[in-house]
């Protein structure tokens, strides 16, 4: 008697014998993309979120501590709540598919990654496009001009966003 799969005892026989059965599991869909900055499946996110670091990420206790931003000192708010700041850990890397180092991870990788999101039309381009200011102008086409989006590498390990309205909730839309 097996139980149905589950551990068994079989009690007033004397059989101990335990049966298990291996846990598997079966994706209904294989990924489309691996292009991070622009799905918004789960199915491709249910991969991609192992391979990726965000700017922030839950710790055990489900804080929200730095992951690519530093942990020391991941972000800081304007008075207003209407920019925020996030700096940058020092020495983390990007790699290849063979896991060479391809280069570091910079603030212009943020501004990159951006405009990367709005010229593919990411699936989650929604969270932050009213939120982000001049970012639905430049997607609509009203602007064609970047540089009017509110987003900017202060410095090489400084990534400024700047808002449309006060958002101190900002910075918990960076885990996803």
């Amino acid at each position: 008697n097996n139980n149905g799969g589950t551990a068994g005892n079989t009690g007033n026989t004397g059989n101990d014998d335990v049966y298990r059965n291996d846990y598997t599991y079966v994706y209904s869909t294989d990924p489309s993309t691996f292009d991070y900055i622009t799905t918004g499946y789960a199915t491709n996110s249910d991969h991609l979120a192992n391979f990726v670091d965000g700017l922030l990420e839950a710790d055990n206790f489900g804080r929200l501590v730095g992951a690519l931003a530093d942990p020391a000192n991941p972000y800081e708010y304007n008075e207003d709540a209407t920019e925020i700041t996030f700096h940058l850990r020092e020495g983390v890397n990007w790699y290849t598919n063979e896991g060479d180092v391809y280069g570091e991870v910079t603030a212009d990788d943020f501004v990159a990654g951006l405009q990367h999101a709005i010229e593919f039309e990411s699936d989650a381009l929604y969270m932050v496009q009213y939120v982000i200011k001049g970012l639905n102008d430049y997607y609509q086409g009203t602007t064609t001009d970047f540089s009017t989006v509110g987003i900017e590498a202060v410095d090489k390990y400084t990534v400024k966003y700047t808002l449309t309205e006060p958002t101190p909730y900002f910075h918990t839309m960076t885990t996803y």
